[in-house]
Order: C-alpha cells, then sequence, then structure tokens
C-alpha cells in the first residue's frame, strides 16, 4: 500500500535518536535526521574506529547502552549477522519501555535473530538504495522510496512512528509503501542475488570471458560490458526498461530484441522461481550462519578472489 504524505502527522513523534553502527548507511541515516531536527546521538563500541569521525561530524556519542537508554528510537544499522547478539547483550535491558526499534532490513526479525521486548516497538524502515543516494537525495530536496514493515506494535502507534520518522530521512519525497516484514526481506534478498550483485556480476563476467577468450583486448572488453553498464543503467533508473529501448540506438534495440534472452536462457524463470523457494524456506539464512561463522572471511575472501582473477589477463 503507497502511503499517502498528507496522511503522514505533523512534527516529531520521537525526538532523541540513537544509531548503532555508524558505517555507510548509518552516517547518512543520522546526518538527515539531524537535519530534520531530530537530537542524534552515536552508540559505538569501545575504541570504535569510528569514533573520530562521529567526532569531526560534531555527533555526540556513548557506549550502545548508553544510547540505547537515552533514546526516544533506536536504529540499529549493522549488519544482519550481527545484529541479534547486539539487541540481545546491549539493547534489549537498556532500550527504554515505549522506545522503538528500528532495522533497515527485517532480516533479523524475520527469522527471530531479534524478538522484541514487548514493551517496545519493532519496526523496518528499507530504503531503495544505499546511503549516499539517501543523503544525495535529502540534500536535493527530493527523497528515496522506502518501504515500511511493522514487526511489533507494543504502543499501538507504530506504524505512525515509523512513517514520521521516514519522512524525517526524506522518503515520503521518494514514495513509501506500507508492507509486510516477509515481503520486505523476501523480495530484497531475491533483487540483490537474482539481479542487483549476483546476477548482474555473473553475466558481466560471462560476457567478458567470452570476448577476451576470442581474442579480443582484454581492456576494451572490459570498458564495453563493465563500465558502459553505468550509462544503460541510468537510462533505466530515470526512465524504465520500456524507456531505455526507446533511446537506444538501432542496433543496441535490435540486440535487445532479439538476443537478449541468450544471456539468461529459456530456464530462466523456472531457476529464479527455484531461488525464490529458497529463499522462502529459510535456505539463505543457514548459507549467511555458515559464512558468518568464518570470522576471518576466508571462504567469501577466496570466492572475491576468483572473480578478480576472472577479469584479469
Amino acid at each position: 500500500m503507497r502511503v499517502n504524505p498528507e496522511n503522514i502527522p505533523d512534527g516529531i513523534r520521537d525526538k532523541k535518536i540513537a544509531i548503532i553502527g555508524y558505517g555507510l548507511l548509518g552516517r547518512p541515516v543520522a546526518h538527515c535526521l539531524r537535519d530534520s531536527n531530530h537530537e542524534v546521538r552515536i552508540g559505538l563500541r569501545e575504541n570504535s574506529r569510528s569514533i573520530k569521525m562521529v567526532t569531526d561530524d560534531g555527533f555526540e556519542h556513548g557506549t550502545i547502552d548508553e544510547a540505547a537508554s537515552w533514546a526516544d528510537g533506536v536504529f540499529l544499522l549493522i549488519p544482519d549477522d550481527r545484529q541479534g547478539a547486539v539487541y540481545a547483550t546491549k539493547l534489549e535491558t537498556s532500550m527504554r519501555d515505549g522506545s522503538m526499534l528500528v532495522l533497515a532490513h527485517g532480516f533479523a526479525f524475520l527469522y527471530s535473530r531479534i524478538t522484541p521486548r514487548e514493551t517496545i516497538d519493532a519496526v523496518v524502515i528499507a530504503p531503495h538504495g544505499p546511503g549516499n543516494a539517501l543523503r544525495d537525495l535529502y540534500l536535493k530536496g527530493k527523497g528515496l522510496a522506502a518501504q515500511v514493515a511493522v514487526q511489533q506494535d507494543s504502543s499501538g502507534m507504530a506504524e505512525t512512528r515509523a512513517l514520521m520518522l521516514a519522512r524525517s530521512l526524506g522518503h515520503d519525497k521518494g514514495g513509501i509503501k506500507i508492507c509486510s516484514v516477509k515481503d520486505e526481506v523476501v523480495m530484497d534478498l531475491f533483487a540483490e542475488q537474482m539481479v542487483l550483485c549476483g546476477g548482474v556480476v555473473e553475466l558481466m563476467r560471462a560476457a567478458y570471458r567470452t570476448l577476451v577468450d576470442a581474442g579480443y583486448d582484454s581492456e576494451s572488453a572490459y570498458e564495453s560490458v563493465v563500465r558502459e553498464l553505468k550509462y544503460t543503467v541510468d537510462i533505466i533508473h530515470q526512465h524504465g526498461p520500456h524507456g531505455m529501448l526507446r533511446r537506444i540506438s538501432k542496433s543496441a534495440l535490435v540486440g535487445s530484441l532479439f538476443h537478449g534472452e541468450l544471456a539468461v536462457g529459456d530456464d530462466v524463470l523456472d531457476r529464479m522461481k527455484n531461488l525464490l523457494e529458497r529463499i522462502e524456506k529459510g535456505e539463505f539464512k543457514d548459507k549467511l550462519d555458515e559464512l558468518a561463522a568464518n570470522e576471518d572471511d576466508t571462504d567469501l575472501n577466496q570466492m572475491i578472489e576468483k572473480i578478480e582473477e576472472d577479469f584479469r589477463t
């Protein structure tokens, strides 16, 4: 359900906001909320590498427990695989009754990594884009689209509180949709793995190797199938896939209409449905747990290095 911005109450409901995780999303969120007249404190681990950045940015900071006990709302913006432990050890007892826990992705809620205490609200405000885009659009007086979901409504106002915070981040200008936690998580995981990150990397890698193995110049091949992707994506972002087809050369259009399906294969829908079912059954959760148990990320680094090697000559 799309939210009419006029139906979001005026003013600020949750003035004092704690940000746990001052990274690629936490930092932009903190700046946007401060610019929207919230009081913002950053909760940090002892000896955190972010202390200098937080101080230079002019934010007050303290321990995670201190920030949470002070706040009306707590944004937990650390990696999914660490959220459960931080909530259990730092937030569950320190968050005040009546306060609200906010995640940017509902993974920890859906897979019971976090079971919120009954006396707090728990919601998801999921931006449709990275932190730098959130901040850039906010500064331009625009906004990034977002999904809002309620995991627990202790106060009877959880959805309204979430919408008011989403407005403070500029999402009302980009478009806000209400959904379930499950819908947000499953769609996000599927899109990342099948298209946005997993699928697009594999497509570029296969195209690059095909050209290089056929004897074409590796640098030119990289420019053709990797760097030029940006310009196509920019057109799609502004005009949609159909609009892109109306704005490209005739040769590119012929290739799109008659040869695009060769890139994915006749059984692509079956393979996508299979992945969607595996995500819905929780298999992604199991794989993430397996990789997260490898504390030095050895397996992940080896996989990334293999992809790097495939783009070298």
